[in-house]
């Protein structure tokens, strides 16, 4: 079982590029998000049927209420993009996380893997190789790379 273990992360590392781990760009929230901004999109598209058919102060409401759940659920903060080895430099060694501050945005955090703890596991994922379904990581003593 070791050996199969160990067999399943080399495959799982050579399809990350050598990285640690790497968040898929449109998760479930993002994709949720989209959709919300979707619907809001085609009732904006065909606001007189739509206008004709529930009203106007209804369309509206369902339009504000379209734009502020895609906002909602397109919005990541304090998530974790990625997590690197540093091969090389001042910083050779460490963990680089890079952790969403916004939508659009993220900076690079350089921490020693001793200060890295994972807190809270909020999943149930039993198969496979055990406790590291980690949902919740602390990062002390680290270095703002921005």
């Amino acid at each position: 079982m070791a050996r199969i273990n160990l067999e399943e992360d080399q495959d799982d590392r050579t399809n990350l590029g050598g990285a640690i781990f790497k968040r898929k760009t449109l998760n479930p929230n993002r994709f949720s998000g989209l959709g919300y901004f979707a619907m809001l999109g085609l009732t904006y598209a065909y606001m007189p049927h739509v206008v004709n058919t529930i009203g106007h102060t209804p369309t509206l409401l369902a339009m504000s209420g379209f734009s502020l759940l895609g906002m909602n659920y397109f919005r990541d903060e304090n998530v974790i993009n990625s997590i690197n080895w540093i091969t090389s430099g001042e910083h050779k060694g460490k963990l680089m996380f890079n952790v969403s501050t916004s939508a659009f945005t993220s900076r690079n955090l350089i921490v020693e893997h001793k200060n890295v703890k994972g807190v809270l596991s909020l999943g149930n994922d039993d198969m496979g190789v055990t406790d590291i379904e980690n949902n919740i990581v602390e990062l002390s003593h680290f270095i703002d790379e921005n």
